[in-house]
C-alpha cells in the first residue's frame, strides 16, 4: 500500500496529528532506521513489506521536472508541502536500506546524489566497484587527505571547546572510513545502514596509524586493499566480514615495489571461512606496501536463511534450585534441538542440557525458551561460560551471541 510516516511529533503514547504535525519530514525515516537492521539479520518479511512500502510511496513523489523527491508529504491527503523542502537525509537513510534489502535498483538511482542535483548534499555513496582496473591516483588521494586535514584544523577550537551545541561536531570522516573499510559503516543523518566490506581490530593500540590504507575494488565478492606500513615495525590487525557475501574466502598478498598497485609476486595465500561472526589475521610488514586481494570462492547460505540463537546476561538467573538460563530464537528458521552447557573457566564442561527445537520470530513475537542447571557440588559460577551449541552444529547467522560469561552471580 500507500504508506507514509504519520507524524512528526509523537511520543510513546501520545501524536499530534494538526498542522504543521501531521506530515512527514524528510528526516522522519532516521528513527526507523533500527528496522531495516531486523531483515538484515534474519531477513523478516512484514518488516521488509514495510521498508518497501515506504520506499516506494516515496519515490511516487519523485517530480521530474526538479528531479527531485517531494518527501515532506501530509498525511491526511497526500498532498506536498513545497515550502518545507529543505534536508535530504531522509530519502538516503530510507532508500539506501531498501535497494538493499529488496534489490529494487530504483530506489538506489532516486537517492538524491545519485540524481545529480548541483545543490545536493553530495554524499558519496558506495558503489560496486570504485576504480575498476583495481588501481588508484595516489596524487589525488593525498590531496584528498591534505584538505581534510587542513579543514579539521581549521574547526578544532569549533569542535571542542568553541563548540555551540553538543551534536554539531563537524568532522568528515566518511573518505577515511570509505577508504579504511571498503565502505562508510556510520554517519550522522547520512549513512544509518553499514556500506563498509570490512572493518579491522589492530594487535596493538596505535597500529590503526602506522598502516594507511585504499580499497580500489570493493564488491560484495571481491575486495582488494592497498596497505603501507609507514612505522619501522610489523603490524597485526585481525580483519572482520561486514557488508560481503558470506562463505569460504581466498586470501592472497605480496608487496608492491614498483608503485603500480599490483603485488610483484604473491608472497602468502589461504582461504577460510569469512563471515559476520569469523576474522583473519594479517600481518603487514614493515616500510613497504603490499597488495591483498580477496575473492569469494564459496558462497555460503544467506544470513537470511539461517537459524540463529542467542543469550546475553540478563538472561542468566541464579534461583535456590539452580541456574535458569533463557534461550531466544532470532534468525530466519527453526533451530533445532541442541544441547546448552555450562562450562568451569578453564573450558571444562560441568553440566550439559538440550534445548528442544524453537521456531523462528517470523511474526515478530518472541520466541524463547529456558533450560536449567542444577549447581550440586559447584562451589563458585564466578568466570563460568554458558555456551550454546558447543559442538557447532548449527549454521547459524552469528555465533557472538552463543556464549555468556557469568559475573557477580
Amino acid at each position: 500500500g500507500h504508506r507514509h510516516v504519520k507524524s512528526c511529533y509523537y511520543n510513546g503514547s501520545r501524536m499530534s496529528m494538526e498542522e504543521p504535525w501531521g506530515a512527514q519530514q524528510s528526516i522522519s525515516y532516521l528513527a526507523l532506521t533500527p528496522c531495516w537492521y531486523l531483515p538484515r539479520y534474519n531477513g523478516n518479511e512484514k518488516v521488509r513489506k514495510i521498508l518497501d512500502e515506504l520506499a516506494s510511496s516515496l519515490v511516487a513523489h519523485y517530480c521530474p521536472e526538479e528531479n527531485n523527491i517531494h518527501s515532506y508529504i501530509r498525511f491526511e491527503d497526500d498532498s506536498e508541502i513545497l515550502e518545507r523542502r529543505h534536508r535530504h537525509d531522509g530519502e538516503r537513510v530510507m532508500l539506501y536500506p531498501a535497494y538493499q534489502l529488496t534489490g529494487n535498483v530504483q530506489y538506489y538511482d532516486m537517492i538524491p546524489d545519485n540524481l545529480e542535483k548541483p545543490e545536493s548534499y553530495g554524499m558519496y555513496l558506495s558503489k560496486d566497484v570504485k576504480e575498476l582496473n583495481g588501481k588508484v591516483d595516489k596524487a589525488a588521494y593525498a590531496e584528498k587527505y591534505r584538505k581534510l586535514n587542513f579543514i579539521a584544523g581549521t574547526r578544532e577550537y569549533y569542535n571542542t571547546l568553541g563548540h555551540p551545541w553538543i551534536d554539531r561536531v563537524y568532522f568528515d570522516c566518511g573518505p577515511v572510513q570509505r577508504d579504511r573499510m571498503g565502505g562508510a559503516a556510520h554517519i550522522r543523518t547520512e549513512v544509518l545502514y553499514p556500506q563498509n566490506r570490512f572493518s579491522w581490530v589492530f594487535n596493538q593500540p596505535g597500529d590503526d596509524e602506522k598502516i594507511a590504507i585504499l580499497t580500489p575494488i570493493t564488491v560484495n565478492d571481491q575486495v582488494k586493499m592497498i596497505v603501507h606500513n609507514i612505522s619501522a615495525e610489523p603490524v597485526t590487525a585481525k580483519l572482520f566480514a561486514r557488508e560481503v557475501l558470506p562463505g569460504t574466502w581466498s586470501f592472497t598478498g605480496g608487496v608492491d615495489t614498483t608503485g603500480d598497485d599490483e603485488m610483484d609476486k604473491a608472497e602468502w595465500s589461504f582461504e577460510s571461512k569469512f563471515e559476520w561472526d569469523t576474522s583473519v589475521q594479517l600481518t603487514f610488514a614493515p616500510g613497504v606496501t603490499t597488495i591483498v586481494e580477496m575473492k569469494l570462492v564459496e558462497a555460503g547460505v544467506p544470513y537470511t536463511e539461517r537459524c540463529d540463537l542467542g543469550v546475553g546476561p540478563e538472561d542468566v538467573k541464579l534461583w535456590p534450585h539452580g541456574l535458569n538460563v533463557k534461550i531466544h530464537s532470532l534468525g530466519a528458521l527453526p533451530s533445532e534441538e541442541i544441547d546448552v552447557v555450562l562450562k568451569d573457566p578453564d573450558g571444562n564442561v560441568l553440566r550439559r542440557e538440550i534445548l528442544p527445537p524453537l521456531d523462528a520470530p517470523t511474526d515478530l513475537w518472541p520466541r524463547w525458551r529456558e533450560v536449567s542447571f542444577l549447581l550440586h557440588r559447584i562451589e563458585s559460577l564466578e568466570g563460568c561460560t554458558v555456551e550454546i551449541d558447543p559442538d557447532h552444529k548449527l549454521n547459524e547467522v552469528t555465533r557472538d551471541n552463543n556464549v555468556v560469561v557469568l559475573s557477580g552471580i
